[in-house]
């Protein structure tokens, strides 16, 4: 397996959610406020997400110390054979590498899977309860509204 960071070439051919949404992601990252990193297997992606480095709210993405991680996925049929983990902990090295300190992530309180799995990387702060979404904006550049989710945070020890 290997991780490594796409280009804005597979970004295009692996969005397959809302186009706005797309084409707002697809700015973040040809301007480098943004990354979109893969777990690979026999030339196959296994596992992606999205590391975005400054965000208008700051408790998610402040540019300098703290980034955010969204739209983390792993195929279905792969879950639970360390792909995600070892896709995380490679962009928790980046972001060391970087010079940030912190790491945030939003999950859904109904996600019991996902918020054990953060648990046990290290996600135990909880910044606090959102139902907006920072990356993604209306027309007039106010957050678009989402279901609401839980903003946790991760200390990037240097270990």
């Amino acid at each position: 397996m290997i991780i490594r960071e796409a280009d804005l070439f597979e970004f295009t051919a692996l969005w397959d959610g809302d186009a706005a949404a797309g084409v707002q992601f697809f700015e973040y990252l040809k301007n480098g406020a943004a990354e979109l990193w893969v777990a690979e297997t026999d030339g196959n992606i296994t596992g992606d997400l999205y590391l975005f480095f400054k965000l208008s709210d700051g408790d998610f993405a402040d540019g300098k110390n703290k980034a955010h991680i969204t739209n983390f996925s792993v195929k279905p049929e792969l879950r639970g054979q360390g792909i995600g983990t070892k896709l995380l902990q490679r962009v928790f090295e980046r972001l060391r590498q970087g010079g940030f300190t912190d790491v945030t992530i939003g999950v859904s309180e109904s996600e019991a899977e996902n918020i054990r799995l953060y648990q046990r990387l290290g996600f135990t702060a909880e910044v606090k309860r959102y139902s907006q979404d920072p990356i993604c904006v209306n027309s007039d550049k106010s957050p678009v509204a989402t279901a609401e989710f839980l903003l946790l945070s991760k200390y990037l020890n240097w270990q």
